[in-house]
């Protein structure tokens, strides 16, 4: 049986936000891969994903050399592929975003980037129209202009990842270890109560 409790329903913003990002991760797990592409010599299979917004995604190695594929066994092309996250779009339960392959004469020292930023203020969800995102004044001097997530992946050892999320301009990193299988990552952001032009 499930127990529940009953107590005050009014939510401040960070309390909503939480709730938020609880009942995104709890459909993350839902509908994480259990079955994965039947592609040889991948090493980890991984799922991008976004609760909201448009996100370029670019992959790069970073020591040593790392691979990347596509859920069809084809390789991804170029030191640096990209691909867009779409916010509310799910992966298939039999297939996956990106998968790794170790190379030839790789060590537990191969690691290698995830970055997203954020393209578009919209949509919120897949089937809205995109908006572009306001440009940045010229005398801003941050990292990124955009939202965007770096995650640095790498491994200690044998299903021992290490993975380091770096948030920028308000943006939320996740990512969860899927047993056997690989990370999965994941992206979001706090909206602002009122829809401006104002990137935040």
């Amino acid at each position: 049986s499930v127990a529940v409790h009953s107590r005050d329903l009014s939510f401040s913003p960070s309390d909503m936000f939480a709730v938020r990002i609880q009942t995104f991760l709890t459909a993350m797990l839902a509908s994480a891969v259990y079955a994965v592409p039947p592609c040889p010599k991948i090493h980890t299979w991984h799922n991008v994903t976004a609760f909201r917004g448009t996100w370029k995604a670019q992959l790069s190695s970073i020591s040593e050399t790392a691979r990347f594929f596509w859920p069809n066994c084809s390789q991804m092309e170029g030191p640096t592929p990209t691909f867009d996250i779409v916010g509310g779009e799910q992966v298939a339960s039999d297939s996956a975003t990106f998968g790794f392959e170790i190379g030839p004469g790789d060590t537990f020292d191969v690691a290698y980037s995830l970055t997203l930023v954020r393209t578009s203020a919209q949509p919120l969800h897949p089937h809205e129209p995109k908006r572009a995102l306001p440009s940045q004044p010229a005398d801003d001097r941050r990292l990124f202009a955009s939202m965007a997530c770096t995650y640095v992946i790498a491994a200690a050892g044998p299903a021992q990842p290490d993975v380091r999320a770096e948030p920028f301009n308000g943006a939320t990193c996740m990512w969860e270890r899927h047993e056997g299988v690989g990370e999965n990552y994941q992206v979001d952001f706090s909206p602002p109560s009122v829809e401006t032009d104002v990137l935040v």
